[in-house]
């Protein structure tokens, strides 16, 4: 089950670690405007990085759920098959 969490964790981060294509030109700021810019845009990175972060558990745990209960039928199916 970690392996493929793993795997899948490895090939976000070489997507996440991916350059853009090109950035779009950004108006020229202030330093007080472009301090008060970058405050926002860290608030809403930090608000992106949460809900992803709960949508990616949420996703863990159906996988993990899914992944037992196919370990259980496989269990049940070697049961099925060891009593004929």
């Amino acid at each position: 089950m970690e392996d493929s969490r793993k795997r899948a964790r490895i090939g976000n981060e070489a997507v996440a670690v991916a350059p853009a294509a090109k950035a779009p030109e950004l108006p020229k700021l202030s330093g007080a405007a472009a301090t008060t810019k970058i405050s926002e845009l860290e608030v809403e990175l930090e608000a992106l990085k949460q809900s992803h972060r709960v949508a990616v558990d949420d996703l863990n745990a159906k996988m993990d759920a899914l992944q037992a209960k196919i370990e259980s039928q496989k269990c049940e199916i070697k049961g099925l098959n060891s009593a004929l």
